[in-house]
């Protein structure tokens, strides 16, 4: 068995009773150990310790009230700032969280397990490929188309408003916008 460095182990020579170094010795070993594997969440040990303390002087506080007590008042009464209060109250209620297989049900919806109903393809995971190849043609394309394009997608300005804003014809935009246009599909494609 390893221990710490510094640990205090038995000493016969003390002559004391070895069950007053080992009851506090397993004890300690025992509540360590509970501490640190009965959560299924890793919770640093200062917010187990403040949630562990939570539950009697709530209660306590509820009794002495006729209410809940506010997570200020559990402040207060812990010697706790609101905040850890409210992080040990989290982790309190995620200490054991709903499995995953656990079968639900919702507004008449057959009944499934949970991992069913979370999480789902992204549609929008297509436009990362599709803005990451749009990036160099977009660069690659002379300042006014790219100034008409931004115009005509992003400012949703007609060929006439671009027109008057450019001075030139709105067949000229038509044009220009259909020559962009082709050049970015061309560069998508290929």
């Amino acid at each position: 068995m390893r221990t710490k460095p510094g640990a205090v182990h038995y000493d016969p020579t003390r002559q004391t009773a070895f069950t007053s170094y080992a009851v506090p010795t397993i004890l300690g070993a025992l509540k360590r150990h509970f501490r640190d594997t009965t959560w299924q969440l890793r919770v640093p040990r200062r917010v187990q310790a403040l949630a562990l303390r939570l539950a009697p002087h709530s209660a306590g506080l509820t009794q002495r009230l006729g209410r809940s007590p506010t997570p200020a008042e559990l402040a207060a009464h812990l010697h706790a700032t609101e905040p850890d209060v409210a992080i040990a109250l989290n982790a309190w209620q995620a200490r054991y969280p709903d499995s995953l297989e656990v079968v639900t049900s919702s507004d008449g919806q057959p009944r499934r397990p949970l991992i069913d109903t979370l999480g789902g393809i992204d549609p929008r995971i297509d436009a990362i490929a599709d803005r990451l190849t749009l990036r160099p043609l977009l660069a690659a394309l002379p300042v006014r188309q790219r100034r008409i394009l931004a115009m005509r997608y992003f400012g949703e300005m007609t060929q006439a408003e671009i027109a008057t804003q450019i001075g030139v014809s709105q067949m000229h935009i038509s044009r220009l916008l259909a020559t962009a246009l082709t050049q970015l599909r061309t560069g998508m494609v290929a």
